[in-house]
């Protein structure tokens, strides 16, 4: 297998970040950017294939969002998003509210006193403009105990969002009433929430793609960030006997039916003894029985 392209947004992120925000006149009179740049260099890193579309919306349900929980308590999650002919970078740094980060940024503690959890992720959202790497001006808190529900032909999830940078944010909304979250900032949750399905779920585990040792020698002797080690989301199917699974009763009695027609059956997610499980795709009834598929989540679906 080919080693995939890294993405190293992380690093150009740190090196090239637009800080507009003004001191918080606490914590040595750091600001809210230098704050989250500091998480951003600690967190754990996952590199996601090309559009982060690991899951389709339509088929994402309440049984998936159960299992939401991020796999780090602070991770970043890197991938590239299509935007007409163009592709946009983007960074979502995503961290659980513990004491330690609430003493760096106390105003996130009445967003979870809101809310009534402290269990939950804050996502913020790094893009990449024409100037340069910035830090989106909104931010959204995800709960771990959220509901599904159908707005028109959109799932909705509870969001609750919140200015990051207050200057930034009135100064473009000043005659805004009332706290909107970004239509973007939503898309870019639901691909955390599709991650951390991935994450969840038995028989995916991560492939650490290693930075590359020399170039960062190379790099600190020139005092420039380094690159990152990456998690890559690698699957590795559940291998199941269809005659004990779905060909038998309870009790092991065979099902009297007929055969199913050759087809291939899709992967799908399902959860058995309180735990998640991905089934992988499968040929029903071809030649040869069923063949078995291996595949890593890399550079696209």
């Amino acid at each position: 297998m080919n080693e995939p392209a890294r993405l190293n947004y992380s690093t150009h992120i740190l090196e090239g970040l637009i800080d507009t925000d003004r001191p918080l006149g606490s914590v040595n009179d750091m600001t809210i950017t230098t704050i989250l740049s500091m998480f951003l260099d600690s967190a754990v890193k996952f590199q996601l294939p090309q559009n982060g579309e690991l899951l389709a919306p339509e088929s994402y349900d309440q049984q998936l969002m159960d299992f939401f929980h991020l796999p780090f308590p602070v991770t970043a999650f890197e991938t590239c998003v299509s935007a007409g002919q163009t592709t946009e970078p983007r960074t979502i740094l995503c961290f659980e509210p513990d004491m330690e980060i609430l003493g760096y940024l106390p105003q996130l503690l009445k967003i979870c006193l809101d809310a009534g959890t402290t269990k939950g992720a804050f996502c913020v959202f790094f893009r990449k403009t024409s100037e340069g790497w910035t830090l989106g001006d909104t931010a959204v808190f995800l709960p771990y105990e959220n509901k599904l529900h159908k707005s028109k032909s959109d799932l909705v999830f509870e969001g609750i969002p919140f200015v990051l940078l207050a200057d930034s944010y009135f100064s473009k909304n000043s005659s805004r009433k009332t706290m909107t979250v970004e239509k973007a900032d939503y898309e870019d949750a639901f691909t955390i929430l599709s991650a951390c399905t991935y994450t969840s779920c038995e028989g995916i585990e991560t492939v650490i793609l290693k930075a590359p040792e020399k170039l960062n020698q190379k790099r600190a002797k020139r005092n420039k960030k380094p690159f990152y080690d990456y998690h890559l989301l690698a699957v590795k199917p559940r291998q199941r006997q269809l005659a004990s699974d779905e060909n038998t009763t309870q009790e092991g009695l065979p099902i009297k039916r007929a055969s199913p027609r050759p087809h291939m059956r899709r992967g799908y997610f399902r959860t058995q003894y309180n735990k998640l499980q991905w089934l992988a795709p499968t040929t029903v009834n071809g030649t040869g029985g069923v063949k078995y598929k291996d595949y890593i989540l890399i550079g696209g679906i």
